[in-house]
């Protein structure tokens, strides 16, 4: 299928639309979800009534399964991947590394959602129901203070592996020098 040139060229201009559309449904989301909540869980088919989103009805219930029913405010990074996905299909040129760009924005997604509805559980758009449901999950094992601390580790841990963080930020220990050698009182050389 790669072979076939046109249908790299759909591919890859399907997904370069696919992040436009998905950039400007879920900015428009942020300022019109509890608006349009009622209307795609209970009017999506009647064409009488009309949503806030930009993009309309399809806009809406996308934005609201991958924010609200998803990984809340993280999930904009779908629309990175999608936007460097296509231009690598359609351009055949990278803009950012391929699979370390899927690696960081995958963990992100899912760590940012947790973290978000841990610092706001009242929001649900900030972490959506991902991070909602792993936070009731992970509290009822490890407690509240354990989910901070998964949080934690889980990001230092990452920070470790992909980028080979030190931890040498205390100072090291200065050796003493004895009063024979190059000392201030003992080198007349000043």
């Amino acid at each position: 299928l790669l072979k076939n040139e046109e249908l790299t060229k759909s591919v890859g201009l399907f997904l370069l639309s696919f992040s436009a559309f998905l950039l400007l449904a879920f900015s428009s989301f942020l300022f019109t979800w509890k608006i349009d909540q009622n209307i795609i869980n209970n009017h999506w088919n009647d064409p009488s009534i009309q949503v806030e989103n930009w993009l309309g009805k399809l806009g809406a219930f996308t934005s609201h399964q991958f924010i609200f029913n998803g990984f809340g405010v993280a999930s904009f990074l779908f629309v990175f991947l999608a936007f460097v996905l296509g231009f690598r299909v359609l351009f055949k040129s990278n803009l950012v590394p391929i699979w370390k760009s899927l690696k960081y924005s995958l963990f992100s997604i899912v760590w940012l959602s947790i973290a978000f509805n841990y610092i706001l559980p009242s929001s649900p758009i900030l972490g959506g129901a991902f991070g909602f449901q792993t936070n009731v999950w992970l509290g009822s094992i490890i407690g509240s203070v354990g989910v901070l601390l998964f949080l934690i580790l889980s990001s230092l841990i990452f920070l470790v592996l992909n980028f080979n963080i030190s931890f040498n930020f205390l100072p090291a220990k200065k050796e003493e020098v004895g009063e024979d050698t190059n000392s201030f009182m003992g080198n007349t050389n000043y």
